[in-house]
C-alpha cells in the first residue's frame, strides 16, 4: 500500500495549521475592540481625539456601519494597509448591530443613548443653526462634544492590524474608516478613508419678517399670563408655523367667533391672519427671551406621545424633557398685521399630551409690542 497519500495529507494539515486563520468573531463587542475605541479617541491627537473641554462623551448604544459591503470595498480599495483578510473580518463583524457597554475607559463619563433619541430630537430641523440651539439646550456645552457612532472592529489573524468605522455628529457629521496598527501596546492610526462628509445648511431663509419675530418675542413674554408655568430653564417651539385647521374649516366664521370674545379685533386682522397661514414656514432661532428658545420638530411630540394614554404620555415626556425645565411645545402661526402695522393677531398652541389654542391681539406703542387681549379658542 502506498504511503504517499497519508504523507501528502499530513503535509497539507501542517501547512493549514501554519497558515493565518480567520479571526473568530464573537457575538459581542470584545475587550480589544474597546481598547481600539479608547486609543482612537485618546492616543491619536492628529485626528479623532475627544474635543478639549468635553466633560462627558456620548455614544449611540449600538455599533453602527452606514455602508453596505460593496461600498466598503470601493472606499477602501486604495487605502494603504487594508488586506482582503482585514476587510472580510470587518464585514463579518458588522453584519448586524451589537449593544455597547460603558467600557471605554476614556477617563470621562460615557453616556450611551438610543439612536432614536437624537434622531427624534433633530428630525425635521433642516438648518444647523436650529439644530445647534436644540442640542445645546439638552446637552449644554462644554459637557457635550457631539455624539459618536462606532462600528465593530475587524482584526487580522495576528491581531496586529485593525479596521474600524467612526462618525462624530453634531448637526452634521464626519465619518472615517480607520486602519490601525499596534505599536508598543497602543493602537495608532496608520491610514484612513473618508466615509461621510455631511453638513446641514447654516441658516434658514428669511421668509418670516423681523417684525414678526418682534411680535413672537413679546408674545412669549405675555404667555406667562395664560400658558407658561414657572421654573422653566428653556422653552420649546415647533420649527414651523401653523394655524389650527379647525379655525378655517368651511362654514366657520372665524371673525365672528373672535369678535364675540375680543370686540377690539377688526376684520382686516383676521383676514390677514388667515391669508398668511395657508402653508407652514420654517422658523429660525431669532427669538429673544429670558431663557433659550429651542426649535423642535412636531415629530418629536408625535413620537413620544403616539398611542399613549394621558398619564403614560406625561411620564414619557417628563423622562425625555425633565420637569420643571420643560413646559411643553408652543406652536406659533404667522402674524396677521393691520395696514398701519401697529396691531397684530397671532395664533398660539401649547401642548403637553393635551393642548390648548389661543388667539392673541398685540398692539405696538413706542416701538414696543404688548399683548392687549387673548382668548381661548379650543382645549383638549
Amino acid at each position: 500500500m502506498s504511503t504517499r497519500l497519508p504523507v501528502t495529507f499530513i503535509i497539507l494539515l501542517f501547512l493549514a495549521a501554519c497558515s493565518p486563520q480567520p479571526t473568530p468573531i464573537p457575538g459581542f463587542v470584545g475587550a480589544e475592540e474597546y481598547v481600539v475605541y479608547r486609543d482612537v479617541l485618546i492616543d491619536n491627537p492628529e485626528m479623532w481625539n475627544i474635543p478639549p473641554g468635553t466633560q462627558n462623551v456620548v455614544f449611540f448604544d449600538h455599533t453602527f456601519l452606514r455602508h453596505d459591503p460593496d461600498s466598503v470595498r470601493a472606499i477602501l480599495q486604495r487605502t494603504d494597509g487594508v488586506s482582503e483578510e482585514l476587510i472580510a473580518s470587518f464585514l463579518e463583524a458588522n453584519k448586524q448591530p451589537y449593544p455597547l457597554e460603558a467600557q471605554f475607559d476614556l477617563g470621562k463619563p460615557v453616556m450611551l443613548v438610543p439612536r432614536e433619541e437624537i434622531r427624534n430630537l433633530v428630525q425635521g430641523l433642516a438648518y444647523a443653526e436650529q439644530c445647534y440651539h436644540t442640542m445645546r439646550a439638552v446637552y449644554p456645552a462644554p459637557e457635550y462634544g457631539g455624539w459618536y457612532y462606532v462600528s465593530r472592529v475587524g482584526f487580522d489573524a495576528r491581531m496586529k492590524t485593525a479596521l474600524v468605522y467612526i462618525e462624530q455628529s453634531l448637526c452634521g457629521g464626519a465619518g472615517n474608516f480607520l486602519v490601525l496598527t499596534k505599536v508598543s501596546g497602543v493602537w495608532k492610526i496608520k491610514a484612513w478613508a473618508v466615509g461621510l462628509q455631511k453638513d446641514m445648511r447654516l441658516v434658514s431663509p428669511a421668509e418670516i419678517s423681523a417684525e414678526e419675530y418682534a411680535v413672537y418675542n413679546a408674545l412669549l413674554t405675555a404667555s406667562k399670563e395664560f400658558s407658561l408655568g414657572s421654573g422653566y430653564q428653556y422653552i420649546t417651539v415647533y420649527d414651523q408655523t401653523g394655524l389650527s385647521e379647525g379655525l378655517t374649516r368651511p362654514g366657520e366664521d372665524l371673525y365672528a367667533a373672535i369678535r364675540q370674545k375680543m370686540p377690539a379685533v377688526i376684520k382686516e386682522l383676521v383676514d390677514n391672519l388667515v391669508a398668511v397661514n395657508t402653508e407652514p414656514y420654517d422658523l429660525a432661532p431669532r427669538f429673544a427671551f429670558e431663557v433659550p428658545v429651542v426649535l423642535v420638530s412636531w415629530r418629536e411630540y408625535e413620537t413620544l406621545s403616539k398611542e399613549l394614554e394621558e398619564q403614560k404620555c406625561f411620564e414619557t415626556v417628563r423622562e425625555r424633557f425633565p420637569h420643571p425645565e420643560f413646559q411643553g411645545w408652543f406652536r406659533l402661526s404667522r402674524v396677521g398685521f393691520n395696514q398701519s402695522m401697529d396691531q397684530a393677531l397671532v395664533y398660539v398652541e401649547s401642548y403637553v399630551c393635551n393642548g390648548a389654542g389661543f388667539i392673541v391681539l398685540m398692539e405696538k406703542h413706542s416701538d414696543i409690542w404688548k399683548m392687549t387681549a387673548y382668548t381661548l379658542v379650543w382645549v383638549s
